[in-house]
Order: C-alpha cells, then structure tokens, then sequence
C-alpha cells in the first residue's frame, strides 16, 4: 500500500425495524373495512394511513437514507397506525337524526288543520307523523346501521319538504263550485241533497259539512243525511277540491227542515159492556187517524178526536191501533192500546172509561212498542231491539256481539280510524218494511232489520272502514220456502235504492246457517233469497179501490211474503178498500191451508 492514500468507510444503516412496520401496517390497511358501521373506518382514515405507508416505503427504498431518516420513518409511520386505529367506529352517530325529528315534531305540531291560508290538509298532517314515526323507530334501534340511520334521516327529510308543499297559499284557493244545492226529498228522519258538480276536468270531490261538522268526501252528485231529528232544520255546507288537492274559497250553503211526524196524545176510554169509546188528542198537522182492531181496520176518522166501537162482546179483550196522518198522507208514530169490555155482572157499575185493562203507549211517552224515536223507525214496526257498547280506539278492530233470542244479527264490526270513545250500536228487528225506505227490496224477505252505530256523524268513511255484518238465517225457514243456502243475499237500502251486497257462508249449525258480509254503511237492511217473493200485488192488479182513495190518503197494502206467512205492511199512499182486505184474507186462509196439507203429507 502506498503512503498518503485515504479508504473511506460505508456507514451501513439498519432498516429491519422500519421494514417489519411497513408490513405490519400494510397488512392492518388492507384488512381494514371501509365503511360507517361499528368496528369499520372510514375512507379518509385508511388514505391517510396508505399515505404514511408510502412516505415510509421511499425512505425503505432510498439507499442513501441516513440512519436518523429511517428511525423518524418508522416514528412517523407507528403515529399514523395510532391514528387510524382511533378512527375505528365504535357507535353509530345518531346525532343528526335526533335533531331533524325534534325539528319535524315541533313543526307537526305547530301546524293548523284546515282549508285556508297557511293551514295544511288532515292528510299531510297523518303523512309527516307517520314519517317521524318511523324514524323515531331508526332512533331507538340499537341494532340500526349507520346506513339505515342516514335513509331515516333523508327519509324525514323528504317527508317535512312533502309537508311545507301542501301548504295551502292563495295560489291554491280554486274557484271551483257546486251549484243548484237543494233538497230532492226528505223525511222525518233524513233529507235527500242534490247538486250539479262542475263542469272542470280538474275536479275531484266535494267536502260535505252539516251543521259546520265534516261528515264525508263525496265524488258523487248527491248526498243522503240519515238518522236526523224529526222537524229540525239542518245546514249544509259544501266546497270542491281538484284532483291537486286545492280547496275551493267558493261555498255552497243551504238548509232544510226534517218533516215533522204528525202525532196522537192522551188517549182516554169509557167502556161498556158491548162498546169501547176511545177518544184522543192530536197534532195540529193530524187531518186522519186510521183505527184498527186486532188486526184489522176498522175505518179512519177525520173531523174528530173519537172514535166508538160498538156490538162488542163482554168480558173481551181487544187490542187497539191508531195510525196519524197529515194532509200529505205522511204516517206519524202508532199508538196501541188493550182494553177489555165489562163483564155481565159488572156492567152496570161501568161508564167513565175506569173499566179498561192492559197497557197503552205514545210517541214519546216511554213505553210500548219496543221501538226508539231515535232511529226514526216506527215503534209499532219494532218487533225487538238489541244493543251492544264497545270503546272505539283508533286504528283497532271494534267488534259488538249480540246473543238476544230473536235477533238475527250475530255480529257488528268495523276498522276505527279515530279515537271515538264509547259507542253504541243498535239493532231493530222489525215486524214488516222500514219506514225509512220507500220501495221493496227483490226477492223473498226473510227479515227486516235496522242497524245503526253511533249517530248520523259517526259511521262515516271518515271515522270507519271495513264493515262487516254477521248475520243468521233458519235453516226450517229456507227448508219451508224451498230456498238453498246459497240463494241467501243481504240488501242495504242506500237512501234511493236497494244495494245487493257480497255475501259469505261461514258455517251451519243444525238450527241455522251463518253468513258474513261487506257492506257500504250502516242503515236499513234486508235478509232475502233470491226465490221471488210471492206477493198480494199480483192478486190485486187492475183492480181500483171503490172507496177512500183520494190522493195521499192511507189506507193500501203492501204486502210481502215473510217468514213463511203473509205479512201485511200498511202503506203511506193509497186507501185501501173492502174488497182488497177480503182478498188478502181468503189468501192468507188459502195459504194456510196449503201449509197445513204440506205438514200432514210430510207427517205420513
């Protein structure tokens, strides 16, 4: 080796530690999952871990690098793993959907229902309450993910923009209005409306007020107001809506008087060994009263509040009727009475009316009939009446039951769409046609039965959906008039017309068989088959009445085959004449005696 000649030293640095860090965190990055859940991290946290990953991969990679460089590589890259790790998710951040529901709730609340300026539809208050409902459920999930978390609060959202668009400005307000509102009929109970819709592609519907209360929504012309107070005035109120769901400013009013029911008060009686006098007061509408005894009609009374019934047996039970009418031939509520004629023994003891016995009965006097002016059904029509109470909660199946002997009705249901408290639903089991209706029903009548539930306001589509009747019919009956199971039908009288309704046989008994059936509402009904009624009509055609038939004078027949016998309805229109109550009875004698010869051929 020659003199003066320098060897330089390589420095010779250590780079296993920062090499096993960069694998040990690159293995941490790769396994890592991206995501918002519990045990993921997100997007930002694993780019700036592979940044750190990088930076320390050049100082790995660079030979030149001083030992100092590689000792920071490693420091910076294990400060960024502790990084990472902390931006691990442990909890679902539930923060921005708890403030967007107390947000929402506060404006849900504050808002005003109704039809004018800066109020909102009943239908856009249901819908954002429903929204906040079901994020109020993301709310309270422990098991929500993050995801399902953000959809609830996009969800909201959407529903509160939904919501701040139905407000109702003057921009929504139409000009749309019904016109020509009157009443096309009415009665003691009801009141008939009509109107002509405009002529607009864009209408939809007309909202129905009475009394300033909302009773239903109607795309129909025509509106039938049920189970009123005789001789009250009613208001009616009713505006359009298009099928955008805008009100309109324009209102159409009108009103109308329920008929007042002519009506007989205070009977008194003097009775004799051989005559029973029978004297009333009336109604200052009452120009007749129709008298009948046992069953049969005895004549009408006009000009007088007596009436004399003489050539009568002693010691004998009689059963009065007294039947009001107006001038119109309208038929008032019928009051019935039993009496008895002194005995031979006692007569001469009698006069002044005290020999009487039984009971008697008037409208509005508490008693007899079995009926209820409520429903504005006929008490004397009423053979039975049963009743049932049930809560109504909102959104809740409301089921009345009813078990009394006699009533064909087994069950009364619906769907409650509002909270309503306690209700009351009636049955009338009746003896012959409502009052209420105004033509028969097709096919042969097995019954007659009202129903009602709550008041005229209550059952509307409103407050209900869903309703259902389960009802019975004998088994001996249908075997009797030669009528199959399943030619048994149910008939809703609507206001103008019988309504056929779906009918479903749920079981059979030995005695009876079961039905269910869908119906429109809660009114008047008929059980029927579909075997065509045998009927006084056709015995009687082209025959006229001799005596009494000035118009709107009662006194017809409307007869109609029930419950295996003839059955005869008095009617509001035609007097009936001597002939044709002859007629009815020589039938009824003559189908008796066909049902007798039917029993004993069974019998043999």
């Amino acid at each position: 080796m020659a003199m003066g000649t320098c060897i330089a030293i390589e420095e010779i640095v250590d780079k296993g530690e920062l090499t096993s860090t960069i694998t040990a965190v690159s293995a941490k990055a790769e396994n890592a999952t991206i995501g918002t859940d519990i045990d993921q991290y997100p997007q930002s946290a694993i780019d700036a871990l592979n940044a750190a990953i990088d930076i320390a991969q050049t100082v790995a990679d660079d030979t030149d690098a001083t030992a100092e460089a590689v000792q920071q590589a490693v420091a910076d890259l294990l400060a960024a793993e502790e990084i990472f790790d902390a931006a691990r998710i442990t909890a679902i951040d539930k923060t921005e959907l708890q403030a967007n529901i107390t947000a929402v709730s506060a404006k849900a609340e504050n808002a005003t229902i109704g039809t004018d300026i800066d109020q909102y539809p009943q239908s856009a208050i249901d819908a954002l309450n429903a929204a906040i409902d079901m994020a109020q459920t993301a709310l309270d999930d422990a098991d929500a993910t993050a995801e399902e978390v953000q959809q609830a609060v996009t969800d909201l959202l959407e529903a509160e923009e939904i919501f701040d668009a139905s407000r109702i400005t003057a921009e929504d307000i139409i000009s749309l209005s019904v016109t020509d509102l009157k009443v096309t009929s009415a009665g003691a109970s009801w009141l008939n409306w009509s109107w002509v819709k405009p002529d607009d592609q864009n209408f939809s519907h007309v909202m129905v007020y009475m009394n300033s209360t909302f009773v239903t929504n109607t795309s129909e012309s025509y509106y039938n107001a049920t189970q009123l107070a005789e001789g009250m005035t009613y208001n009616i109120s009713i505006c359009t809506a298009d099928m955008y769901g805008n009100i309109s400013a324009a209102w159409a009013n009108g009103s109308a008087t329920t008929l007042q029911l002519p009506g007989i008060y205070n009977i008194s009686t003097n009775v004799t060994e051989s005559s029973i006098t029978l004297v009333w007061e009336a109604s200052n509408d009452t120009t007749l009263v129709q008298i009948g005894r046992d069953d049969a009609i005895l004549g009408n009374v006009t000009g007088s509040a007596s009436y004399v019934d003489s050539n009568l047996s002693s010691g004998t039970a009689y059963n009065y009727t007294l039947i009001p009418y107006n001038v119109s031939g309208l038929q008032g509520y019928a009051v019935s009475i039993g009496l008895t004629t002194s005995s031979a023994d006692t007569s001469a003891g009698g006069g002044g009316g005290g020999s009487s016995s039984g009971s008697s009965s008037s409208r509005g006097g508490g008693g007899g009939g079995g009926g209820s002016a409520g429903s504005g059904e006929d008490y004397a029509n009423i053979a039975l009446k049963d009743a049932a109470n049930a809560y109504v909660r909102m959104n809740a199946d409301v089921t009345y039951e009813f078990t009394r002997p006699g009533n064909d009705i087994q069950a009364v249901s619906f769907y409650a769409l509002k909270n309503a408290g306690e209700i009351k639903s009636t049955i009338e089991v009746l003896h012959n046609r409502s009052r209420l209706v105004n033509s028969a029903p097709a096919g042969l009548v097995y019954r007659y039965i009202n129903i009602w539930v709550g008041n005229a306001k209550f059952a509307t589509e409103a407050n209900i959906r869903d309703p259902r009747v389960q009802f019975k019919v004998n088994n001996a009956w249908m075997a009797d008039m030669d009528v199959q199971p399943e030619d048994i039908r149910l008939q809703r009288y609507d206001g103008t017309a019988w309504e056929l309704l779906p009918v479903t046989l749920v079981n059979s008994t030995a005695d009876y068989t079961v039905y269910e059936s869908d119906v429109s509402g809660f009114s008047v009904f008929a059980i029927t088959a579909e075997k065509a009624a045998a009927s006084l009509a056709g015995t009687a055609a082209g025959t006229d009445t001799a005596a009494g038939t000035a118009k709107g004078i009662p006194g017809g027949t409307d007869t109609t085959l029930t419950q295996g016998e003839i059955v005869t309805e008095q009617g509001p229109t035609d007097l009936s004449g001597v002939w044709l109550f002859f007629a009815g009875l020589l039938l009824l004698e003559a189908i008796a005696l066909g049902y007798e010869h039917r029993k004993k051929k069974r019998n043999t």
